[in-house]
């Protein structure tokens, strides 16, 4: 399958590929390709998310280890951080979309 196809790929391209990996009347050569673009759009997704996540966190921890840090600033960084990862679970289509990208 060509790369652009894989790129251009959405939930919908994902669920055909699952399908046509666990199809048993599909030829061997088609069901490992599928199953490997699937895992591979898998892959993507993830690297985006935890990116995204790790970057705040980094961010946080830079602030946090500050030798003049005050109290307040400390815990409205943690209290950021903590909204910052929570919005991160409706955001499912979002990270879809990038990791197609």
């Amino acid at each position: 399958m060509p790369p652009k196809l894989f790129c251009m790929a959405t939930e919908r391209y994902k669920t055909h590929f699952f399908c046509i990996s666990d199809d048993q009347e599909q030829p061997s050569k088609a069901r490992l390709q599928a199953l490997g673009l699937f895992k591979k759009m898998e892959t993507k997704l993830y690297t985006v998310f935890w990116n995204d996540i790790l970057g705040q966190v980094s961010k946080t921890s830079e602030t946090l280890q500050k030798p003049r840090l005050d109290i307040n600033t400390a815990a409205s960084s943690l209290s950021s951080l903590k909204s910052i990862i929570e919005s991160k679970r409706d955001s499912y289509e979002e990270y879809e979309e990038r990791a197609s990208d």
